[in-house]
C-alpha cells in the first residue's frame, strides 16, 4: 500500500469518522465510506458493464435525476457521453504530485495535460468535474507545492 501523506499523521481523529459527523450535520450520505445502504436504480445496474467501459450508465438515466458521478479519472468525463450527469467527482492527477503554482506540472497523468490538473474543471459539454489531489501519490512518493486533500462537497436541495 503507497505510504500517505506526513500531513495525515495530524488528524486528531479519522477522515472516515470526520465526514461522517459532516455528513450527518448536513443530513447528506457520507460516501467516503462507499455505496449507501440501498441499492441504485435498476437502469444502473443492467446498463453498466466492465467489459464495455465506453459507454457511460448515466445514458440510461433521465434529465430530471440527480446524478453525481465518481470516476478515477477525470479524462473519463472529456472522452465518454456522460449525458445527464451533474457532478463528476474524479482523482488521478494527485495534482501532478509536483507543480508550480498549481498550474503547471512536468508530469502527466491525463491526456489532456494540464487541463484537469486539480480542481473545479468543466468538460467540453461543460458539465463540471472535480479533481482532487487525494491523500497518495504515485509512482514517487514525492509532492511540492501539491498539498495532499480531501475534498468535502456539500450538496444543498433546490428549494
Amino acid at each position: 500500500m503507497p505510504k500517505l501523506s506526513d500531513r495525515v499523521n495530524t488528524f486528531t481523529d479519522s477522515v472516515i469518522r470526520r465526514m461522517t459527523r459532516i455528513s450527518d450535520e448536513y443530513g447528506a450520505i457520507n460516501l467516503s465510506q462507499g455505496f449507501p445502504d440501498f441499492d441504485p436504480p435498476k437502469a444502473i445496474l443492467d446498463t453498466f458493464d466492465l467489459k464495455q467501459n465506453g459507454v457511460s450508465p448515466t445514458l440510461a438515466l433521465q434529465e430530471e435525476d440527480f446524478v453525481l458521478m465518481l470516476v478515477h479519472t477525470p479524462d473519463y468525463v472529456e472522452d465518454v457521453n456522460v449525458a445527464h450527469t451533474d457532478l463528476a467527482l474524479a482523482g488521478h492527477t494527485h495534482g501532478g504530485q509536483v507543480s508550480l503554482f498549481r498550474r503547471w506540472t512536468p508530469a502527466h497523468f491525463s491526456k489532456y495535460g494540464n487541463r484537469f490538473l486539480t480542481g473545479l474543471k468543466y468538460n467540453s459539454a461543460g458539465i463540471p468535474v472535480i479533481v482532487t489531489n487525494g491523500l497518495g501519490t504515485s509512482r514517487k512518493d514525492v509532492r511540492l507545492f501539491t498539498p495532499s486533500e480531501v475534498v468535502l462537497v456539500v450538496l444543498h436541495k433546490k428549494k
